[in-house]
């Protein structure tokens, strides 16, 4: 009965859980060109619940990974996903190790 108890509460305060449309949107450019991002390292920040568009183009055949959040989009892509998870994620080339840009959801 206890545990029915705790379940109904968590549940009701809504678990630490965040509306993924009550956000903005986080808009990020990455040109990379010999192996490097144009401009250097980004730093991006966003919210917790923000959508965040990253769209990569260059001349690479490497793919991005966005850690943390454990998702890839080749050189000339682009993906859009939601900032749940709060922290600082790298983004980088997955082959070369090639850092691009630095995340920080808060």
């Amino acid at each position: 009965m206890l545990v029915l108890i705790v379940m109904v509460l968590v549940s009701a305060c809504g678990g630490g859980s965040v509306d993924p449309g009550g956000g903005s949107t986080v808009a990020v450019s990455i040109e990379i060109v010999d192996g490097a991002p144009t401009g250097g390292v980004q730093d991006i920040s966003s919210g917790r619940g923000d959508s965040i568009v990253v769209s990569i183009s260059g001349e690479s055949t490497d793919r991005v990974h966005i850690h943390g959040y454990d998702l890839f989009v080749d050189v000339v892509g682009e993906i859009t996903f939601d900032a749940l998870i709060p922290g600082v994620f790298e983004l980088e080339l997955e082959d070369s190790g090639r850092l691009l840009a630095k995340l920080t959801v808060s």
